[in-house]
Parts: structure tokens; sequence; C-alpha cells
């Protein structure tokens, strides 16, 4: 008896599911927009300063308690 109720009916015991449907960029709030743009700064500022302390760069580095000792 199973076989003769059609899928998608109301009285079918498979629940139907609408399609996702993808979000539009232009329809993202802006609250999102600011919190990934702030979000991205920040890792990057992050990765700068890392890269800056233990990177090539760290080798021009002094530390200036070494240069004023009394």
């Amino acid at each position: 008896m199973r076989d003769q109720v059609p899928t998608g009916c109301p009285n079918s015991l498979e629940p139907t599911i609408p399609p996702i449907q993808p979000m539009e960029p232009a329809a993202a709030s802006p609250a999102l927009s600011v919190a990934i743009a702030v979000l991205t700064v920040l890792l990057a500022l992050t990765g700068f300063g890392i890269y800056t302390a233990f990177g090539p760069p760290s080798k021009q580095l002094t530390d200036p308690f070494d240069e004023h000792e009394d």
C-alpha cells in the first residue's frame, strides 16, 4: 500500500524538506561584513607581529635593556 502513495504527498510517510536556497552576497547583513573585516585585520596584524618577532626581521631587533645597562 505504501508503494501506491506518491512521494511529496502530504499523506506520505516521507517528510518533505524544502530545498536550501544559497544566500546572496547582497542579502548578507552589514554587521557580518564588519565582523569579517575586523577579524581579517586582527589576524593580519597578529601574523605580522609573529613574523616580525620570530622571522627573519627578528635579527635586526635589539634589546633596549642590554643597551642601557648601568
